[in-house]
């Protein structure tokens, strides 16, 4: 193999590795609730998957998560 051969391999890798490390410009918005009943909690999930549908919201992930007593 050629010094330039290995040389673009070596190139293609790097910016790769930058790919893989970069940040979005796009906004994020970040909400974490804590809810006295999970119905609560599913209530507003639901009223944001309506606002999604209507387009007031954009992209989304979410999610309702729950732990017993003892924490698990």
């Amino acid at each position: 193999m050629s010094f330039r051969a290995n040389n673009q391999k070596s190139y293609g890798r790097l910016k790769q590795r930058e790919r893989e490390t970069e940040l979005s410009n796009n906004p994020m918005f970040l909400y974490a609730g804590d809810y006295d009943s999970v119905d609560d909690a599913k209530a507003d999930l639901k009223a944001l998957k309506e606002l999604h549908r209507e387009h007031l919201v954009g992209t989304f992930d979410a999610a309702v998560i729950t732990k017993d007593e003892e924490g698990k």
